[in-house]
């Protein structure tokens, strides 16, 4: 994405929307534990309500 030439302010958007939907869903992150942020969020809002499951 970072490398694209957009023609389009539209266009650059959905570049931006569709890499930060992946980021965030599906690419896992060393830092959290080789998780997704938010396959790590729906665990942390867990251990919130359930305490440590662990």
């Amino acid at each position: 994405m970072f490398s694209q030439t957009f023609h389009a302010e539209a266009e650059r958007d959905l570049a931006v929307a569709l890499f930060v939907a992946d980021y965030n869903a599906e690419r896992p992150h060393i830092a959290l534990g080789g998780l997704a942020p938010l396959d790590w969020l729906d665990r942390w809002r867990v251990s919130q309500i359930y305490g440590d499951l662990s």
